[in-house]
């Protein structure tokens, strides 16, 4: 039997990397982006916008407030905490 070591694994290393991606939200459609794997980005008031694809970014150009809302009302809501089991 080999001796254990305490050097990370491959699997364990792209884990890391896949942890570590930060995704937002395509305010068109709703599908998580990588905003580094995406060409498609528009910035709009100040605040940088990326999408899915090249229809989304067109509809997002042709209408921004319309989607800029629909992402404040969805960013704006809060969950109820719970109160802790037994409380």
């Amino acid at each position: 039997m080999g001796r254990p070591t305490d050097a990370p694994t491959e699997s364990y290393r792209i884990w890391r990397c896949v942890m570590r991606r930060r995704t937002v939200i395509d305010p068109v459609c709703g599908v998580e982006v990588v905003p580094e794997e995406t060409k498609y980005k528009s910035v709009y008031e100040g605040q940088t916008y990326y999408f899915s694809s090249a229809e989304c970014k067109r509809a997002f150009d042709e209408d921004p407030d319309l989607y800029v809302e629909d992402m404040a009302e969805f960013v704006g809501e809060e969950e109820e905490e719970e109160e802790p089991f037994g409380m």
